[in-house]
């Protein structure tokens, strides 16, 4: 991956040596934000995932606006979709909408985690 990107089309966000954390944004020409990070971290998969797929019990540490959130469907071994609310924070109304995440991992062991809205009526809970 990092041989394929262009850091001349990335805005670094933030840089820590000591730490060894190092962050880039970029929005593509069709307008999607987007953002890749380093960061070692000592964990394993499932641990990983479990933070950062919403898992509510941890989900609730790092985001007050966090309401709830729903399993809704594993595509595959690597592939699922959650049905996710938030609050309602000052005047801007609760929201909801479902995310479909994947995840990845290089023969090198770099984990890959890709999490994206998708519209699909037809599994939204009632």
């Amino acid at each position: 991956m990092e041989k394929r990107l262009k850091y001349s089309d990335w805005k670094e966000l933030y840089t820590d040596n000591e730490e060894g954390v190092y962050s880039w944004l970029r929005t593509t020409s069709d307008g999607l934000l987007s953002m890749y990070a380093i960061y070692e971290i000592d964990a394993t998969i499932v641990e990983l995932l479990k933070i950062l797929s919403n898992d509510p019990k941890y989900r609730k540490i790092y985001d007050p606006s966090f309401f709830s959130r729903e399993y809704l469907q594993r595509v595959d071994e690597h592939t699922w979709m959650t049905y996710l609310r938030v609050k309602k924070v000052a005047i801007v109304s609760g929201r909801d909408w479902i995310l479909n995440y994947h995840w990845n991992v290089t023969e090198d062991g770099i984990v890959y985690l890709t999490g994206y809205s998708v519209d699909r009526e037809d599994i939204v809970p009632q």
